[in-house]
């Protein structure tokens, strides 16, 4: 199943009321939609997931944001205490405001920064994905104690969920 908020040829897992929960096997999905980064023309475009896979998945707990706006007033639904937080990436400030044991923030064991793999963005349109050393002073710049539970994989890096530690494999 595909959930989101947008696609209507699977109403069965179409997202549009934040705070739905979903259980597909041993997994439970909750969702809570807001506004995509950056794009004032498109409000409520973004789900963002909390996932928690159960004993067979080593109870691991994550959320993946997309490219949301991190807006931790959204949260509610996903906040707490996770294992993993994949985040847009670019380690911009907007991102630290989800980040914390506040009222709708996540309190991360480890964050991910994709953002960087995606391939094909033009420099010249998008200036903020252009390099991995901006992306790495915007971490230091901003994320203060998060900074050292972050990381930035690079195509061929495995990531193995051991039940309480994520373990980098190169």
């Amino acid at each position: 199943p595909v959930i989101t908020n947008f696609y209507a040829g699977s109403s069965e897992y179409r997202s549009t009321i934040t705070g739905t929960t979903y259980r597909i096997g041993n997994i439970t999905l909750t969702t809570a939609i807001t506004d995509e980064y950056n794009d004032p023309d498109h409000p409520n475009c973004m789900t963002v997931f909390r996932v928690e896979t159960g004993a067979d998945g080593g109870n691991l707990r994550y959320v993946h944001v997309g490219d949301s706006d991190c807006d931790p007033n959204r949260f509610g639904p996903i906040q707490g205490p996770i294992d993993v937080a994949f985040l847009r990436g670019i380690g911009a400030k907007s991102e630290v405001r989800a980040l914390g044991t506040g009222e709708n923030q996540i309190e991360p064991t480890y964050i991910i920064l994709g953002h960087q793999q995606e391939l094909r963005h033009y420099i010249s349109q998008s200036p903020q994905r252009a390099t991995i050393i901006w992306t790495i002073k915007n971490v230091h710049n901003y994320y203060g104690a998060y900074e050292n539970r972050s990381s930035i994989p690079f195509w061929g890096t495995s990531l193995i969920w051991d039940g309480k530690t994520l373990k980098k494999y190169e």
